[in-house]
Formats: structure tokens, C-alpha cells, sequence
């Protein structure tokens, strides 16, 4: 032990590399939580012990950046569909991204030095700035949301905080347990890593458990997965052949029992809005109360007739082929539905992910549409299920969310973040989540974050099953992200105020 406190203090930027990359294995697919736990305590460590401001700063930045890079390594992966640059840029960007979003980590470090003299006001300061950088993160600069360390503890009781403090709370309560290993004594010391870990462990006993869909009578839905790989989807000529798959795939009508069928983002390339003879075909396959959702492009045009942009869209057509709602997807990837700084980056050969030189354009954030037969659905499109307190239009709560999205860019890894993602919004809402992949996983997500059935990665499948009912409206679904910034807030002034009475 006496050995690893030297290499620590010998290689601090080193050790914070490291552990911030071995913590990123807490996440999904290797969810080794405890890995979190450690590595945020070897962080806490690092910034207490830290000679000065810039040391602390240049400590979490380095910790941020072996996390980052590790935890989006699947970023290099969508590189891959895409001839309009080099595909090793991917691993360039993964490592450019890790660098920016470290900031975040760094700043963590600078907030929380100058409380370093004891440890309870320390860390107090750290959770605190901690969950706020979290939020920066999520809405400065059109936001990344990806992962926050909430989302590690979704198979553990803590995730059953959510309903109350939302995600970034759960960072927060997160570093308080990473305390405890840092309180006994070492940060590498695993009597704390037990104790966090047990009183994790014991409260995952106690989870509660929902009805089967079986035991439900809620309106029914066919979820389509078609198995579609990017490299096939990504093709306009394929266009045709991907429409006929995922037809083929939609089971025969049932005249008696409506059904909400729905497809993945991306189901289409062709514009629904103005193609009338397709939406008669998509129509010709339902049933006379049947709906179908299916995303698809819609192109923007000025009065003159010039095209001004494109929307990520959701429709839902009708029996009659009649479109009966439209959601434009909000938060645009960067890189991928537009291109930050266009004339600079388009100067250096860089371009979107997505074919084609229009950018997206956002639409006006979450909406609720009153589909017959279903009631209330909100729409969330992909990489909007990211962001904690946005998928939901809080003025006209919705019964359930459909969250259409395109998976088969983010690998192995992104997927099953992506998922546990979803999980977590749909808990703090207490609304369920209905999500259609090309490649999967899809989904259906109860309002207790469980989930219900899915269809696994790479498969071809269809998921029928009965939508699954809201909860009673949950404190985060009143109160948003005012709730963990609040936290936040009182954490900063209980560590401020012990901070002081200690000196």
C-alpha cells in the first residue's frame, strides 16, 4: 500500500488518467459500479492532496479526459459510416471531445481545493460543484448529457432516488458514498469500498417490482426492429428495400383492437409530408384504427422555394394515411445532424456524420400529442433521451414517451448506455418509455425504469405488448433540474459554512 501512495504522488496526472478511465467501465455494457466509487475517491484524493488551484485543476482535467475518452469510444465507431473523411479522424475525435468535456472535471477540481483542510466540508464542496458541472455540461454549448455518473447506479438502489433528486441528484449522492472509502483512511482502502458497496447491495434487495404486462389491460403496441445495419441504411438506393422489411415485419391487422405500431428514427429518408401515394401504402398494411410512427426527414422552404434546412422528424399516419401528429427533434447531435461552425470546419475538410450538406434544424422542444385510441404520447427522438428534465412537455403531462432512435452508428458500447439512459428518464418521470432501434435494443421501459420486454442488439424482432401505465406525477417531473441544482446549492452551503466553523 505504502508503495501505491508513492506512485500516486510521484504520477498524480498519470493516476488521474487512469482512474478516470477505469471508472468509465461503471457504465454500461461492463456496469462495474464499484469502479466508480474507486475512481471517484482516488479523484477526491487527488485534488485534496493537490499542491495548488492550477495542480487540483490540471488533476481533474486529466482524470475527465481518460473518463471521457473511454466512456464515448463509440463515437469513433459512427466514423465508420461516413466516406466524407478519413474513419481513423473518429479515434482523433473521441480523444478531442474527451479533452473539452474534462473542463468540466477540472473546474470540479479548482471549486473543491480550497475546502481541502477537512474532509466533510470537502466533499460536501465536491458534490456539489460536481452536480452543477454535470448540468453545465448538459445545456452549455447545445449540451452533452451523455452519462452522467447517475446513470452508473441504475442497478442499484440509489437509482430509486431519481423520482426525486433526477439524475444529477444521484451524481451527487454518488460522491457522498465515494467518501466513504476516501474516509477510511486511503483511497485505494476497500473496507470503505465494502461498506459503500454493501449498503448498495442491501438496498438493491429491496427494490420494488411491477405487474407483468400480462396482468395489464392498456392499450396495445408493435414495436418494429428490422435489423438494419448503418452501412446499408445509410445508402438512399437501399430506401425502398428498408420500407418493404420493415412492412413485411408489421403482423397482419386486428379489426377488433387498435394498435399503436412504431419504427425506428431514420425508417424512411423519403419526405411523408408531401409523399401521399407512400403514406397510403404504410396505411394500406394497418388496421382501421391502427397508427403508425415512423421517423423520417421533412424539408424546410423559404418563399421562394429554396431549401433553408431539414427536421429530424417523428410522424404518425393513420389508417386513412393521414397524418395525425409531427415532433421535430430538439437537441441536434453536433457533428452528426449539424456541423458546428460550418464555414470554419467545411474550410478544413471536416463535415457532418449524417449524408447531405443542409443541416438540421431544432425543433421547439417536448410536445404532447393526443393520439386517438392511446391518449397522450410524448415524443423523444434518439439522443434526446439523454437529457434529464427535457423529455416532457411539463404543462400537458404525457401517458407514455415514444423514443425512436438510431443505434446502429454507437457500436457495441453506446447502446446499452443509451438504454440505461432511457431507464433513468423514465423513472424520474414516472412515464414509460417506448423505444425503437434499427439495431437495437429496443425497448419498453415501465415508469419504475424497468425494463419489460426488449428485443436484444443485432436482431431482427418485433415486440408486442401493452403499453405500460404512468405513475402518479413524480416531485422531479413538477420540479425539473431545479431539484438537484438545489441540492447542489445546499451542499455548497453546509460544506461553506462547516468549511468556516473548522478554521
Amino acid at each position: 500500500m505504502e508503495k501505491l501512495g508513492n506512485m500516486v504522488a510521484a504520477h498524480p496526472r498519470l493516476i488521474a488518467f487512469l482512474m478516470g478511465a477505469m471508472a468509465a467501465l461503471g457504465f454500461a455494457p461492463m456496469n462495474l459500479w464499484p469502479l466508480m466509487l474507486i475512481g471517484l475517491a482516488v479523484l477526491m484524493h487527488l485534488v485534496r492532496s493537490a499542491p495548488g488551484w492550477r495542480a487540483a485543476a490540471g488533476r481533474g482535467w486529466f482524470w475527465g479526459w481518460g473518463h471521457f475518452m473511454v466512456n464515448s469510444n463509440w463515437i469513433a465507431h459512427a466514423f465508420t459510416y461516413q466516406d466524407a473523411m478519413p474513419h481513423w479522424l473518429g479515434w482523433a475525435a473521441v480523444a478531442g471531445l474527451g479533452a473539452f468535456l474534462a473542463v468540466y472535471v477540472g473546474a470540479v477540481g479548482v471549486g473543491s481545493w480550497w475546502a481541502r483542510a477537512r474532509a466533510l466540508p470537502f466533499t460536501l464542496i465536491f458534490a456539489s460543484a460536481w452536480v452543477f458541472a454535470e448540468y453545465a455540461r448538459a445545456e452549455l454549448f447545445t449540451g452533452y448529457a451523455w452519462d452522467p455518473v447517475g446513470v452508473v447506479f441504475e442497478p442499484t438502489w440509489l437509482r430509486e432516488m431519481s423520482p426525486f433528486t433526477g439524475t444529477y441528484g444521484v451524481s451527487g449522492v454518488a460522491i457522498v458514498l465515494s467518501c466513504l472509502i476516501l474516509a477510511s483512511g486511503r483511497p485505494w482502502h476497500f473496507g470503505g469500498l465494502a461498506l459503500a458497496g454493501a449498503l448498495l447491495w442491501l438496498g438493491g434487495l429491496y427494490l420494488p417490482t411491477t405487474k407483468s404486462a400480462s396482468e395489464m389491460s392498456y392499450p396495445h403496441i408493435v414495436i418494429i426492429q428490422p435489423n438494419i445495419p448503418e452501412e446499408i441504411g445509410n445508402d438512399p438506393n437501399n430506401d425502398s428495400a428498408i420500407l418493404a422489411k420493415q412492412m413485411a415485419l408489421v403482423p397482419p391487422p386486428n379489426r377488433q383492437h387498435p394498435r399503436l405500431i412504431i419504427w425506428p428514427e431514420g425508417a424512411t429518408i423519403r419526405y411523408l409530408d408531401t409523399d401521399v401515394g407512400l403514406r397510403r401504402l404504410l396505411a394500406s398494411h394497418l388496421g382501421p384504427h391502427d397508427l403508425l410512427a415512423l421517423g423520417g426527414p421533412k424539408l424546410e422552404v423559404d418563399a421562394q422555394g429554396h431549401f433553408t434546412g431539414a427536421r429530424n422528424s417523428i410522424y404518425v399516419i393513420n389508417a386513412a394515411g393521414d397524418i395525425v401528429a409531427r415532433y421535430d427533434k430538439a437537441h441536434l447531435v453536433p457533428g452528426g445532424e449539424y456541423l458546428p461552425l460550418r464555414p470554419l470546419m467545411s474550410a478544413i475538410g471536416l463535415a457532418r456524420l449524417v449524408p447531405g450538406d443542409i443541416d438540421d434544424i431544432p425543433g421547439p422542444g417536448p410536445r404532447t400529442f393526443t393520439l386517438p385510441d392511446f391518449g397522450k404520447a410524448g415524443f423523444i427522438i434518439c439522443y434526446e433521451a439523454i437529457f434529464s428534465g427535457e423529455v416532457t412537455d411539463r404543462a400537458t403531462r404525457p401517458d407514455f414517451i415514444i423514443n425512436p432512435s438510431d443505434d446502429a452508428w454507437f457500436g457495441s458500447w453506446g447502446p446499452p448506455q443509451h438504454l440505461a439512459q432511457a431507464q433513468m428518464r423514465a423513472l424520474e418521470e414516472g412515464i414509460p418509455i417506448i423505444r425503437a432501434t434499427t439495431t437495437g435494443i429496443s425497448a419498453v421501459i415501465d415508469a419504475q425504469g424497468h425494463l419489460k420486454y426488449t428485443q436484444p442488439l443485432h436482431t431482427q424482432g418485433v415486440i408486442e405488448a401493452d403499453i405500460p401505465p404512468a405513475t402518479a406525477p413524480t416531485l422531479f417531473s413538477r420540479y425539473g433540474n431545479a431539484i438537484p441544482l438545489t441540492f447542489a446549492a445546499l451542499l455548497l452551503i453546509s460544506g461553506i459554512a462547516l468549511a468556516r466553523r473548522t478554521r
